[in-house]
């Protein structure tokens, strides 16, 4: 066991800063009065002026650290190149995970930047505390309803709905699409070269479902066809 503790001394000791992912109250209060930990959460429910906003809960663990280092980085909370340890509960309510890793060191995802920088709600997000995937038969018709409304629907990489009415904002410099095609594949197109997402458009002119990637329509197809 001796072995086992020096490893795990290895990896807190030296480091520069924590991030408690979803603490309790007591767990923050533990690890606050030897400093000033940053809370990652869906909700700031331990009032530390120190939160990043989780949008949801990654179930890809390393998606969750990606977007709170990106998050503490953004918001001056952290900087590149600091060494953060990261203390999540996986598997209970109590802290049961730690990790560590140095800020900056992996290439940015762009969620964070997703929701914080280029996008904002344009109404109340129906998805905001539920627990919807997308290919939940239930849901078919729910998702038809919201879609002829303005804004886009945002898809964790799990199938999650995590946002409807999500007005899209990204820099549009470099894109280049097809003439014809308007605003929302200009939008599609553009937050792909910002983010690793993959956008899905349905055209109202000519009624084609078109995807991007990386700027590209990498996908181009005919409903009626199928």
């Amino acid at each position: 066991m001796s072995e086992l503790g020096d490893l795990l001394d290895d990896i807190v000791s030296d480091v520069d800063g924590t991030l408690l992912f979803s603490p309790s109250g007591s767990l923050y209060e533990r690890f606050a009065e030897a400093g000033s930990p940053v809370v990652v959460a869906t909700e700031n429910a331990v009032g530390t002026e120190h939160h990043v906003e989780l949008p949801l809960e990654f179930d890809d663990v390393s998606e969750r650290v990606r977007f709170g280092v990106e998050g503490a980085i953004e918001n001056g909370f952290a900087e590149e190149g600091e060494q953060l340890v990261c203390v999540l509960a996986l598997f209970s309510e109590d802290a049961d995970t730690v990790t560590r890793v140095r800020a900056g060191d992996f290439e940015q995802s762009g969620v964070y930047d997703l929701f914080v920088n280029k996008s904002r709600p344009l109404s109340y997000n129906p998805f905001e505390k539920s627990h919807v995937h997308v290919g939940d038969p239930i849901v078919d018709v729910m998702l038809k309803e919201f879609s002829r409304l303005d804004g886009a629907f945002v898809i964790s990489d799990s199938g999650k709905i995590v946002s409807a009415y999500r007005y899209l904002e990204p820099a549009a410099e470099g894109v280049d699409i097809p003439k014809g095609l308007g605003a929302r594949h200009m939008a599609a197109g553009a937050i792909t070269m910002d983010t690793n997402a993959v956008a899905v458009v349905l055209s109202e002119s000519d009624g084609l479902v078109r995807a991007f990637s990386g700027g590209e329509i990498i996908l181009e197809l005919d409903p009626e066809a199928y």
